[in-house]
């Protein structure tokens, strides 16, 4: 019960909550009777999945961004220094972002970024 003074709980953050909870029991108590759940993502996205793209774009990115750090400073290619693994999935979503945005502009989907001009890219990003 909520005093007067505390806002009840938003259902969904008790939804999310109630999932991750749940989940840790599962590790703690060995007979949990509960299966395991997936907390909800309430996120909107607009984005289409990886797998609308041809295979080799998501591979493509992967591995870009499993190259090392390069020591040299004027090397074209390679982070200066590593990237944490949320930059890693940050920057891998935006590319996914981007990619969707070309097809929603009637680029097809098995194309190729490094084959759609620069001028569209950039009026892509910038909207």
């Amino acid at each position: 019960m909520h005093s007067r003074r505390s806002p009840p709980p938003a259902p969904r953050e008790t939804h999310k909550n109630a999932a991750r909870v749940s989940n840790q029991m599962r590790t703690e108590i060995p007979d949990w009777p509960v299966p395991p759940l997936t907390e909800p993502c309430y996120r909107a996205t607009w984005g289409l999945p990886w797998a609308a793209f041809p295979p080799s774009l998501e591979a493509e990115a992967d591995a870009f961004f499993a190259q090392a750090p390069s020591d040299d400073l004027f090397a074209d290619d390679g982070p200066d220094r590593p990237l944490s693994p949320r930059t890693i999935a940050t920057q891998k979503d935006q590319l996914r972002c981007v990619a969707s945005a070309l097809v929603r502009q009637g680029h097809a989907a098995e194309a190729s970024p490094r084959g759609i001009g620069p001028r569209t890219q950039r009026m892509v990003l910038l909207g």
